[in-house]
This record gives C-alpha cells, sequence and structure tokens, in this order.
C-alpha cells in the first residue's frame, strides 16, 4: 500500500511541478506560487516517508522514481489539456490558396493579418494568427488542406489586436 501512495503523490508532485513551470512561464506568476507551495509539501512529504528506512526497504525508492516517471508524462498530458497561453502561426502559401484559407479562420473568430510576398516562382501570402493554443488543432486542420509552410509557435500574452487581453 505504502508504494502505491508514494508512486501516486509523486505522480500528483511532478504533474504540478510541469504545470507550476508553465504558469510561470506564461506570466502567471501568482497561481504559479500558489501550485509551487502545494508541490513542495508533497515533496517534503514524500522525500521523507521514501528516505526513511531506505535501506531495509529498496522498493520505496522504485516506486518514488516511478511516480516521477508518470508525473513527467501525465504532467504533459494536463498541461496541453489545459492548453495555457496564446500561439502564433505562421503560413505561406500560394496567394491562389489565401483568400478562402482567410475566409475560413475568420469565420472561426480568430483574426489573420495578410501580407504579400514573393517565393522563389510565384506570388506567396503570408498569415500571422494569434489564437488560444486551445484553437491550434481546429486551424492547424484547415491549413493541413493546402499547400502552406506553416511554423507553430507558443508566445507570452498578448496585448491589443483582434480578440486579445485588453490592458
Amino acid at each position: 500500500m505504502i508504494y502505491l501512495l508514494i508512486v501516486l503523490v509523486k505522480t500528483i508532485e511532478v504533474s504540478l511541478a510541469t504545470l507550476r513551470i508553465k504558469l510561470i512561464t506564461k506570466g502567471q506568476r501568482i497561481f504559479g506560487a500558489l501550485v509551487g507551495f502545494v508541490e513542495i509539501i508533497m515533496w517534503v512529504v514524500i522525500v521523507s516517508t521514501v528516505l526513511n528506512d531506505m535501506s531495509s526497504d529498496p522498493l520505496k525508492v522504485l516506486a518514488y522514481a516511478l511516480g516521477f516517471s508518470f508525473g513527467n508524462y501525465f504532467g504533459v498530458l494536463v498541461e496541453e489539456w489545459i492548453g495555457l497561453g496564446s500561439t502564433k502561426i505562421e503560413v505561406i502559401l500560394p496567394q491562389y490558396q489565401s483568400e478562402d484559407v482567410v475566409k475560413e479562420i475568420r469565420s472561426l473568430g480568430y483574426g489573420v493579418t495578410e501580407i504579400e510576398g514573393t517565393g522563389k516562382d510565384e506570388k506567396r501570402s503570408i498569415l500571422l494568427i494569434i489564437l488560444p493554443r486551445k484553437s491550434v488543432d481546429t486551424v492547424r486542420k484547415i491549413l493541413e488542406e493546402t499547400n502552406a509552410f506553416v511554423t507553430i509557435t507558443d508566445i507570452k500574452p498578448v496585448y491589443g489586436g483582434y480578440g486579445t487581453l485588453k490592458k
């Protein structure tokens, strides 16, 4: 029973650590600090449990390591599910495709800035799209139907513009 408890608590603690790091890097310092507070309490409790009489019960160390591994895996899943922050999608596509793509993305409620460019052999459209991270898959599916070159980048909080934070 103690081994399962060690695995479970360590999994939650490491998952919280992943979430804390993302919160802090996304500018949500207060929430990050609160998560860190809970995280460190769990860490102290679990480490003291594992270190207590560790030499006569080395399976505690294995349970701790297993919980650490699970925590990394589930922490990333939870963070992706929450989808914190904003994302910038940059798209370069043939101009003949841009009008339909821009209309479709705007119909979903996202702002799109279109810039004219020149590629190796033809005119290109460069699209800049800022949207919540949770919405990336929806827009990506639209872009997969085109001859686009796409880059997707996580960004810090955005101010001004269509559909962004107003400060």
